[in-house]
């Protein structure tokens, strides 16, 4: 096969794919920097190296209605070309029992997917990958409270389900920021934070200062208590059930605090 210049746009060259990968189409390719003029692009596919003078290149792009940004940080070899369109796809939150069995493993116990995407390069239609490390800014869910986690991490997640911990930052702002260098799916990963269920006065220590505690929060009384601690059936809210299951595991009734119905 042919290196492709597509005619649509200039400086768009492809090659046309000759390993079996894809059949009838053009492979996938990475690009690596050699200076400010001249960018090498090597399929990912194949292996074939190609390279073009005074392609014109960018340093970041954002996916405006995801509010989601990718930056070429100093001293990267990582490139994306002018022309490059930036692709997001929210997915659905569930995980597979393998996977999630890899994040417990990999993240740590307690440890669930917050948000699951995918994230792709298009140039012209066609996926690309930096050919180089990039930060991405993703926000977190705006329902999400940070208080309920002690660690977040962003992984990627591959075809068979395997979980690989990328370089994660919290920001003040509400964003997360992960180093990667190429895109495919991945997961904002939270590890609970262990909830003593029951310590509504948050002392450390669950007994009837926590009852009567609840039951002032319960007749609408000017008091604060641990919501997650109080929650002890955890059915996300907080009312006469709560009381009453307390109330007979204080008792030493045969009940578990903490535990879904």
């Amino acid at each position: 096969g042919d290196w492709i210049l597509d005619e649509t746009t200039d400086n768009s060259h492809y090659h046309e794919c000759i390993c079996g990968e894809k059949e009838g189409a053009a492979c996938n390719f990475g690009a690596a920097r050699i200076d400010n003029n001249i960018t090498l692009y090597i399929c990912n596919d194949c292996g074939r190296q190609m390279v073009i003078e005074n392609t014109e290149t960018t340093n970041n792009i954002t996916h405006d209605e995801e509010k989601v940004t990718v930056s070429v940080p100093e001293e990267s070899s990582a490139v994306i070309s002018a022309d490059t369109v930036l692709r997001v796809e929210q997915t659905e939150n569930t995980t597979e029992q393998k996977v999630q069995e890899n994040i417990e493993e990999t993240v740590g116990d307690n440890a669930e997917p917050i948000s699951t995407f995918d994230i792709s390069m298009l140039v012209n239609g066609l996926e690309v990958q930096p050919g180089g490390e990039v930060e991405v800014i993703v926000p977190l869910p705006e329902d999400m409270k940070l208080e309920d986690y002690s660690d977040i991490t962003v992984v990627y997640i591959d075809d068979q389900g395997n979980v690989t911990p990328c370089e994660t930052t919290i920001n003040d702002d509400g964003t997360v920021t992960f180093v990667t260098d190429h895109f495919s799916t991945y997961a904002i990963v939270g590890v609970l934070t262990a909830v003593n269920y029951g310590d509504v006065n948050d002392d450390g220590d669950k007994n009837n200062k926590d009852l009567a505690l609840l039951m002032q929060y319960l007749n609408e009384w000017d008091v604060t208590i641990n919501t997650t601690a109080a929650d002890v059936n955890v059915d996300t809210a907080i009312n006469n059930k709560d009381y009453a299951l307390l109330m007979r595991y204080l008792n030493e009734w045969d009940v578990t605090l903490g535990a879904k119905a």
